[in-house]
This record gives structure tokens, sequence and C-alpha cells, in this order.
């Protein structure tokens, strides 16, 4: 692992503590921040003007005018500021080819050294051994306190061998939304099963004066 290596991923760190406050991607899946292992095995990020560039890919724009990609360009202003010798270049992508066009880069030996990759998709990403364990990165240096200060089953979203891959900074959740007064009035149990489920809808369906209730 290169020098250069505990300070970029310590920005990928501080931009994704942050981030976590932020707003998903509407109903979008959630996306994750996770460091590829290209960056450290590739032989490191390339220099340029004598800084080491660390490329990131995500669908932020930090020229754009709006909270999110201001957030990101004040992040990596302050970054590059206390990090002299660094710099970080974003390369934004479309928010839906994203993450296939970080597998193909992987497989070319071309991959960014900071992705956000889909939540979906994080499984592929581990059976293509596409990224680095956090624990080779910055984990190793964190107290348990500040461990355990995330340690929930986002952080453990996509756990192989003890190991993390990846912090989720836009939480979504998903839920079933029911009328408690159309179910008492027919007798219906909450579901548990989708055979339950099904059944209930069906009972829910019927016609009626000036409109149609379907379960």
């Amino acid at each position: 692992m290169h020098k250069h290596t505990k300070r970029w991923t310590a920005f990928a760190m501080a931009m994704t503590l942050i981030l976590m406050l932020l707003t998903g991607c509407g109903a979008q899946p959630a996306p994750s921040v996770v460091s590829s292992s290209a960056a450290p095995s590739s032989g490191g990020a390339s220099t340029v003007d004598g800084e080491q560039v660390v490329r990131m890919w995500t669908f932020l724009d930090p020229e754009a005018d709006n909270g999110r990609s201001k957030a990101l360009k004040q992040m990596i202003e302050t970054f590059e500021s206390e990090n002299p010798g660094i710099k970080i270049v974003v390369e934004t992508q479309d928010w839906e080819q994203m993450t296939p066009k970080f597998f193909a880069a992987h497989a070319a030996g071309n991959a960014p050294d900071i992705i956000w990759c889909i939540m979906d998709e994080m499984g592929a990403a581990l059976d293509l051994g596409a990224l680095e364990p956090l624990e080779n990165l910055f984990l190793k240096d964190w107290t348990e306190e500040e461990i355990a200060d995330i340690d929930d089953s986002f952080f453990n979203f996509g756990v192989r061998d003890g190991k993390h891959y990846q912090i989720t900074h836009s939480r979504n959740y998903m839920a079933m939304y029911y009328r408690a007064d159309l179910f008492e009035e027919k007798g219906l149990e909450v579901p548990k099963t989708w055979d339950e489920f099904i059944e209930v809808c069906q009972a829910l369906t019927e016609p009626q004066p000036d409109t149609e209730i379907y379960g």
C-alpha cells in the first residue's frame, strides 16, 4: 500500500461522514461511498504537475448550483488545503450508468479511486473483488467508540468475512402503508407473507359509486 493511500481515504471518510446528513437520490436505491481496490493495487494515483491525483466518480458536479454539489466542492477544497500535493478530481457520471461503468473500468484496470456505488449492486461489486476493505484503509485507525457510532444495519450491509466495504450516506427507507379503517371494516389482519398480502389486496378491491378501490 502506498503512502498516499491513507491520506486520500481519509478524504473519503470525511466526505462520507458529512454526506450521511444529506438527502438521498429521490426514489433511486441508496448509494454508498466505497474505495476501489484498483487504487492501492495499481501503483497508486497518477501524478500531474507534481500532485497526486485521486479520481472520484459521483453523480454530483462540484460546480453545480445546488446544496450537495456546493458541500462536495467545499469538502474537496478543505481536504486539498490540508493535504498539499494531493488533487481530488471529480469525474461526474450519469447516475444510472455509473455503477456498471465502474465494473467495466475495474475489468479494464482503470477504475477510479473512490466510487459511489448503488446499493443494489454491492453484491456484484464484492463478487468482482472491485472494492478494498475499509479495515485496510482508515478503519484500522478508528477507535472502538468511533466505529460504534456508525455501527448499524447500514454500516454492516455487504460485510464479508468480517470486513466492511462501504459506508452508506443516503439512507432510503421503504415501507407499506395501509388503511386501518378498511382492514377493521373487513376483519382483515396485517399480512405477514406474500400469499396473505395477495389475499388482503383481493379482499380490498371492490367497485364504488364514484371510484374503484384497489388493494
